[in-house]
């Protein structure tokens, strides 16, 4: 729990340095004032929870798309496929919402100025990791398509299938739509 507290610095670092790039100094310098004085910042910070790490994935790829909106596509593409990797790893249903925006609007705006080079270099970053994660989840699992959350009981899961063990409620695209 301890090493989330430098992870916190750095988070709010890059923080600032994206909206600072993108929308000046007062505006970063407000961002951070306000992710530091918030409530799940602070109660999450010091505990072992991966909501920490989580925040960094997503300040991390906003940082790289923040780059690459201004210029540096090949660091920016290659930040942006690492922290939505591996924030896939740590914290799938955070990190996958804001990735698939991220991502789009980064492989937009590389083919409209035809950066072909990193828009490849980010999808191939992103196959690293997914494979990554279905061998991760193969070994711990026996199946790539289980995430290892399945493994504990009582059964809770996030996303459609069923939801609690001992419910027959099952949590589908059309309950979602209700």
């Amino acid at each position: 729990a301890l090493g989330h507290l430098p992870l916190a610095g750095l988070t709010l670092l890059l923080l600032y340095h994206a909206t600072r790039l993108r929308a000046g100094r007062v505006v970063a310098s407000w961002a951070v004032i306000l992710m530091a004085c918030s409530p799940m910042f602070l109660f999450s910070t010091p505990t072992g929870q991966s909501v920490p790490t989580s925040l960094f994935c997503v300040v991390l790829a906003a940082f790289g798309y923040t780059l690459l909106r201004v210029g540096r596509s090949w660091t920016g593409a290659l930040l942006l496929g690492v922290a939505v990797g591996f924030g896939m790893m740590v914290r799938p249903q955070a990190t996958a919402p804001v990735g698939a925006v991220l991502v789009a609007a980064a492989l937009l705006h590389l083919a409209a100025r035809r950066r072909l080079l990193p828009a490849a270099a980010l999808c191939l970053t992103l196959a690293a990791w997914a494979g990554l994660m279905l061998a991760y989840n193969r070994v711990i699992t026996g199946s790539p398509l289980t995430m290892p959350w399945a493994l504990i009981k009582p059964v809770e899961q996030y996303g459609f299938g069923r939801v609690w063990e001992i419910s027959s409620y099952r949590h589908t695209l059309w309950t979602t739509l209700e």
